[in-house]
């Protein structure tokens, strides 16, 4: 664990933001994983950015992988994000760990998190992700 300093997201109201060679390329105010998915759908070429978000769940973790993150910076992460991060060798600062990330409503855990439990695959994370959002909007 490294110390965090995530004073950039608190100052600018942001939820996440994107780095590349310490220049900020990406923010986004939007929740959940919707600012990485947003980030991949702009269809940036970065490779080893940073990633600089308020929660990092497992879902979250497998798209900042897939935007070629080497580095992901957040107060919070679940317990499983950072084994995913561990199996992909991604430099993780964070505050705390959680077993994991609850939903919105405080009633059970994150169905993007859920979701991918048990996947280490980072495509079939991404396809579930974009499947799981689809059946959430559908309710």
């Amino acid at each position: 664990m490294r110390q965090l300093d995530n004073y950039e997201l608190e100052n600018n109201n942001y939820t996440c933001m994107v780095k590349h060679n310490d220049k900020v390329v990406f923010t986004s105010k939007e929740k959940g994983v919707k600012p990485l998915l947003d980030y991949i759908n702009e269809e940036y070429d970065y490779t080893n950015i940073t990633v600089i978000d308020k929660i990092i769940g497992k879902g979250a973790m497998c798209l900042a992988i897939k935007c070629k993150a080497t580095k992901v910076i957040t107060p919070i992460i679940s317990q499983k994000a950072l084994d995913t991060a561990n199996m992909y060798n991604v430099d993780v600062h964070y505050k705390e760990i959680v077993p994991e990330i609850i939903n919105r409503t405080g009633t059970g855990p994150c169905p993007i998190e859920n979701a991918v439990s048990s996947i280490n695959n980072i495509e079939e994370a991404y396809s579930v992700i974009i499947n799981t959002l689809q059946e959430l909007s559908n309710k």
